[in-house]
């Protein structure tokens, strides 16, 4: 390996670090802003678990479509979500022993979730995922949105939140002011703008890295760029079970699946279409992540829990991914 790759191993690393780091700081500001509006905690909870925790995965994608490379958020999103739901979801299980769902999370719960994880395979049937592709899927995360928010209790509120929203610039009792709204709103500004610059890092040097090693953007942006994306879901998902709560760790890594196939893809689809080139490696993730969303969603509805059996089947069924993906598909 020459000393031109290696730097790009490198400026990888680094793009992906700064991808998290602003990532942190943009839910920092996104939570003291939604509290200085006054926005409710589930809405505050949503933010955080469908949201804020696929911020690099939504940088990527964005990146790689302005760039001319959507394959890129094609293997992250695919890879993150595999992951997610294997990895991640299997290592929670194995650490909690049984990780239970408390029947509150309506908004994850029912095979709705399923069918939105696999959309973007369903439209990639034809091997291009268009722009009118995209507008599905997009339209499909706002139905999402509908499942999770009573629209109708808002229209019938909306009086009372612009009312409150017009107050909170007024006589607040808490030492919060319309300084510290300005503030997190130019930390949620430059965070963003970090994340985009990290997202163009990384895509450059996965190009490079492509090129010089011989191995495919799809296979690099499935393991190395996913794992790096999925940090902050890895991260939320161990101090969450360690607090018991299983409720936000399930919540966030089923509606960040949902997030990434749907918002994320369809977007990226939206600025530029994605054809499939390299197709045995992408019928097997395909293949791989529609076993994974089915076993997470049976594991968990069935018995309204994930046990740390069935935690290791997870575990496993990643490892024969990651070790069949490099030897056959590098």
């Amino acid at each position: 390996m020459d000393y031109e790759t290696v730097f790009n191993f490198l400026l990888l690393i680094v793009g992906i670090f700064i991808l998290v780091r602003s990532g942190v700081y943009i839910v920092r500001a996104l939570v003291n802003i939604a509290h200085f509006l006054n926005v409710s905690e589930f809405t505050l909870s949503f933010i955080l678990m469908a949201f804020a925790t696929t911020l690099p995965e939504f940088g990527v994608g964005i990146g790689s479509a302005f760039s001319g490379q959507p394959m890129i958020s094609l293997g992250n999103v695919f890879g993150s979500n595999i992951l997610n739901l294997s990895f991640i979801l299997g290592l929670i299980a194995l650490i909690s022993g049984k990780l239970e769902s408390n029947g509150e999370i309506t908004a994850h719960r029912g095979w709705a979730n399923f069918f939105f994880g696999i959309s973007p395979i369903i439209l990639l049937l034809d091997l291009e995922l268009s722009r009118i592709d995209g507008l599905i899927l997009i339209g499909l995360f706002f139905l999402q949105l509908v499942r999770i928010f009573k629209i109708s209790e808002i229209i019938q509120h909306r009086r009372d939140f612009w009312k409150t929203f017009i107050n909170h610039f007024n006589d607040r009792e808490d030492k919060f002011g319309i300084k510290y709204f300005l503030k997190n709103i130019m930390i949620f500004s430059l965070a963003s703008g970090f994340l985009l610059l990290s997202s163009s890092i990384i895509i450059s040097s996965i190009e490079k890295i492509s090129f010089k090693v011989g191995v495919s953007e799809l296979l690099l942006s499935i393991f190395i760029v996913a794992l790096g994306t999925s940090l902050p879901e890895l991260f939320f998902g161990i101090k969450a079970i360690l607090s018991k709560n299983y409720g936000l760790s399930l919540g966030n890594l089923y509606g960040a699946s949902v997030f990434n196939s749907t918002w994320i893809l369809g977007l990226t689809a939206l600025i530029y279409p994605i054809k499939i080139i390299e197709t045995n490696s992408y019928y097997f993730t395909a293949a791989t992540m529609i076993l994974v969303l089915f076993l997470a969603n049976l594991f968990l509805w069935t018995f309204k829990k994930i046990s740390r059996r069935e935690g290791i089947v997870l575990l496993l069924i990643y490892l024969s991914f990651l070790i069949i993906q490099i030897i056959y598909f590098k």
